[in-house]
């Protein structure tokens, strides 16, 4: 029958190695090669009227077959020679062939062609085994000689896969279909979708549609190759979760580096001033790797607070300065409650300003709140309960700082609190503010007045005597409990106050 098998050219992608990186090479020569043949991918058929074979058949021949119980008789052209700029002229190459030739023992490239009666239409795929990376490669190249006469209706194609094979592509640029190529001819394919991938693949697929006029060769493929330039080391310190960042807080780094880094190389995150200058770089975080990651990071108290900052990643083996991150940064100043205090008020004492009792430097504006329920920041011995009081700072992109005063009451009964009373002539009458009021009985008036601390120091304090009653002026003496001694005459009498600031 007239072109019962005729070989499909498919065309093979071949790439110039000229300063660039061979990522994959496959001349088919080995005992193993890097092709799975005929699979089922893109709507193809794993077994029928034609098969890819791996061989380095080229010889032809002629036999019968029967069609509707009726003998025909076919003839297989030799495949054209490979010329000697191929790697192994005429070695083992893969290539379609059709069942009924090879059970006659031709092995060739060839191929029934699909006529509606004794051929069907079919699709024929053949894929590579593994996935190659490119990731950080640039002008990625896919090469390969091929030939195939075939037909419109009866020609090879090019897929790529950059999922693993789960998906494929047809590389329709140059050309769509190959055929009407009776000899050995080299092609490359170049698009910019075979850059940057991890699991890239390429696979063949014969197409065998109706047709009455194909033509051996079918589909020949050799000397297939990926081969890219490589574009050098890439640092990249990527955008931030957040743009405000609190000093002292920790927050992560995350930056891309594409390329080769050396063993014990460090990659350093850098703050830059508030104009995002990076010509005095603030450390503020490191990682010992050589490949992408996250850097856990901190700005130092000592940065102003403002609006303007960038952040940037550097390595230090290769040296090389990071492109900085899209973010613009917003550095925000620590919240500061303060310090936590205890506070003992009197009993008979006016109200007291709970932001006054903290120690440390407290910021101010914060929030009171006492058992969990917000509270106003005054203290009032009358009413308010005893207990600590909360004290919440926050501030943009901050932890909340929170500091406590724990207030107790004292009754500051003065001398009365004794058991025996042996000098009932003087009476504490309490504080008021900074000022403590104490009363001689029957109004005699004092002629010397001397305070003690409880280890019997003197305490210089301002006193005023008015008949009886003596006031003392405490504002700058520190809260504790103190002994007054007051003369009147050859007569002294003692009290005891509690004072508090």
């Amino acid at each position: 029958m007239l072109n019962r098998y005729a070989v499909l050219p498919f065309l093979v992608l071949a790439a110039s190695a000229n300063a660039q990186d061979v990522l994959f090479a496959e001349s088919f020569e080995g005992a193993q090669h890097g092709f799975t043949l005929n699979t089922t991918d893109v709507n193809s058929v794993a077994s029928g009227d034609n098969t890819w074979l791996v061989n380095n058949a080229y010889t032809g021949g002629s036999s019968t077959l029967t069609c509707m119980g009726f003998p025909f008789s076919f003839n297989v052209p030799n495949t054209p020679a490979q010329p000697p700029a191929m790697a192994q002229p005429n070695g083992r190459y893969l290539h379609i062939a059709s069942t009924a030739a090879i059970a006659s023992g031709i092995l060739n490239c060839n191929f029934a062609a699909a006529d509606g009666l004794c051929t069907g239409s079919a699709n024929h795929f053949a894929r590579m085994t593994a996935d190659v990376s490119t990731t950080g490669a640039a002008d990625v190249a896919f090469s390969f000689w091929w030939l195939c006469a075939g037909s419109s209706n009866n020609y090879g194609e090019v897929y790529y896969s950059v999922d693993g094979g789960l998906s494929w592509t047809l590389a329709g640029t140059p050309p769509s279909s190959y055929w009407n190529q009776g000899t050995w001819v080299q092609q490359t394919i170049s698009l910019p979708a075979f850059a940057g991938q991890a699991a890239l693949r390429f696979g063949f697929r014969f197409v065998n549609g109706t047709s009455t006029s194909a033509s051996d060769p079918a589909f020949g493929i050799d000397d297939v190759a990926i081969t890219a330039a490589q574009v050098g080391n890439v640092l990249t310190a990527e955008a931030l979760a957040q743009a405000t960042i609190c000093r002292k807080t920790n927050f992560d780094v995350a930056y891309t580096a594409s390329g080769a880094w050396n063993a014990g190389n460090l990659f350093l995150a850098q703050l830059s001033d508030i104009n995002g200058s990076f010509a005095q770089p603030v450390g503020i975080g490191a990682a010992n790797a050589t490949a992408s990651g996250i850097i856990h990071a901190q700005v130092p108290a000592g940065i102003a607070a403002g609006t303007g900052y960038r952040i940037r990643v550097v390595s230090t083996d290769p040296q090389m300065d990071g492109t900085p991150s899209p973010t613009v940064v917003t550095v925000t100043a620590e919240p500061h409650a303060g310090e936590n205090t205890d506070l003992t008020v009197c009993a008979n004492a006016q109200p007291v300003q709970l932001f006054d009792a903290l120690d440390g430097s407290p910021q101010a504006g914060g929030i009171w709140s006492f058992s969990g329920a917000a509270t106003v920041p005054v203290f009032n011995p009358a009413t308010s309960p005893v207990g600590c009081y909360m004290y919440v700072v926050t501030a943009p992109g901050c932890a909340p700082d929170t500091a406590q005063v724990c207030v107790a009451l004292d009754p500051c009964l003065g001398v009365g609190r004794a058991a025996s009373s042996a000098q009932p002539g003087l009476r504490w009458l309490g504080q008021q503010g900074a000022q403590h009021l104490l009363a001689l009985s029957g109004g005699r008036p004092a002629d010397a007045v001397r305070v003690t601390d409880a280890a019997g120091r003197s305490i210089a304090v301002d006193f005023q005597v008015m008949g009886g009653d003596v006031f003392l002026h405490m504002a700058d003496v520190p809260s504790g409990i103190y002994i007054v001694r007051v003369a009147c005459g050859q007569a002294a009498w003692l009290a005891r106050l509690v004072h508090c600031r």
